[in-house]
Order: structure tokens, then C-alpha cells, then sequence
């Protein structure tokens, strides 16, 4: 949706600015969502300042929790506005330096190893998990068109193929073959004396094929003395 393959500031001043408000959106609905579950109420420390991120307290696991459901909603942002897959580590590191300027401003340069273990885990999992989302769309079988014909039509042209492939296997067959089949009957005409000219041809076909071949043809029982 906010692809582009050409060289464009003003699209790529708009995403970064789309996924730190999706990022910021997120992580405050998320901790005001733990907030009011735990009876705490939401403050900007929690946020900006890395004191609030500790393992030692209820309300410094509500801030992790919260960091870590954030970069899931931040890796489907990438997904929906940045689409390419390569470009997925750029957008966050952006975002997460603009998150580590706004912090050190607020309340000075994050001093606690809790809060860049915590920050630095997001950033991965938000990242892979973003490249994973985009890096399938990108894989997803595109169609080249719509099928040439329906069944019919295809039956059609398999049909002329092959009764236009007939003719051909007929020339490559003996003079022979080719007599026999001419005298075959039609099937909507079984009279006896169709039949009966059948036979007739058919012997006859016989007889000069054999003789052909070089055999002596057979005689009668009343010709041998």
C-alpha cells in the first residue's frame, strides 16, 4: 500500500512517522490495558523513563509485558506500511533510536541493564517477525492471467490436435492396411448383403496380400489327386 519502487523522502519521512505513532499507539494501550487489570494508572514514566523497567516488581513486569506485546503490533505495522522485507531492520532501529532519544530527554541516558535487555529483545523480535510477515507476501504465487479457454474449448482443440495428427499416421501405413480399411462396412448398415460383400472383399484382400509375401496360395481339398 505504501510501496515505492522509486526514490521518494516524503513516502519515507511518512512511514517512519507511521510506525513510531503505530509504536507509541501500542505501548500505550497496551500498558493502560495492564494498568487498569492491575488497578494501576498510566504515567509517562512508565513509558519514557527506564527506572519504571525492573523484574523486581508488579508494576515493572506490566512495563515489559507491555514492550514485548508492542513489537508484535509494531511488526504488523511493517508489515502493512513498509511490505518489503529487506527494508523491515531499517524501519526499526529508526524507530527504536527515535524511543532511546525520547527517553534520554525524559529522564536521562537509560542507566539499567533491565531496560536495554528488554529494548534490545523487542527490536529483534519485531524485526524477524515483521521480515517473516513481508518476506511471505513477497513469496505468495502471483497469477500471470486468467485461463486461456473453459474445458469445452480446450477439448475442442485437444480433438482437432488429434484428428489432424490422423492423417499422418494413415500415409505411414502398408498399401495393404489401407485396402483392408477401405472395404470396413458402415455400422448403420447391417444388411446381409453388405455383409456378404464384405466377405467377399476381405478374401480377396487376403489373397492378394499372401501372394504378395511370396506364399503359394492354398488350395482346395479337390484338387489333390
Amino acid at each position: 500500500m505504501f510501496y515505492s519502487s522509486v526514490w521518494d523522502p516524503r513516502l519515507i519521512l511518512s512511514q517512519i512517522a507511521t510506525i513510531q505513532c503505530v509504536y507509541y499507539l501500542s505501548l500505550g494501550g497496551m500498558l493502560m490495558l495492564l494498568d487498569l487489570l492491575s488497578g494501576y494508572s498510566l504515567t509517562f514514566t512508565q513509558m519514557f523513563s527506564y527506572k519504571a523497567t525492573s523484574m523486581h516488581t508488579w508494576h515493572g513486569w506490566i512495563v515489559i509485558v507491555g514492550m514485548l506485546f508492542t513489537s508484535l503490533a509494531g511488526a504488523f505495522g511493517l508489515f502493512v506500511v513498509v511490505e518489503r522485507s529487506k527494508k523491515c531492520l531499517d524501519y526499526t532501529v529508526t524507530a527504536w533510536i527515535f524511543h532511546l532519544c525520547t527517553c534520554w530527554i525524559y529522564g536521562g541516558f537509560p542507566r539499567g541493564w533491565t531496560w536495554w535487555l528488554v529494548n534490545i529483545f523487542s527490536l529483534i523480535l519485531m524485526a524477524v517477525l515483521g521480515e517473516y510477515l513481508c518476506m511471505r507476501r513477497e513469496m505468495t504465487d502471483i497469477p500471470l492471467g486468467r485461463p486461456l479457454g473453459s474445458r469445452g474449448a480446450y477439448t475442442q482443440v485437444t480433438q482437432s490436435s488429434s484428428s489432424s495428427s490422423l492423417p499422418q499416421a494413415g500415409s505411414s501405413s502398408s498399401s495393404s492396411s489401407s485396402s483392408i480399411g477401405d472395404i470396413i462396412p458402415d455400422p448403420q448398415s447391417p444388411s446381409l448383403d453388405a455383409m456378404h460383400h464384405f466377405s467377399e472383399k476381405l478374401n480377396a484382400s487376403l489373397i492378394s496380400t499372401v501372394s504378395v509375401l511370396g506364399t503359394p496360395p492354398l488350395t482346395s481339398a479337390k484338387e489333390h489327386p
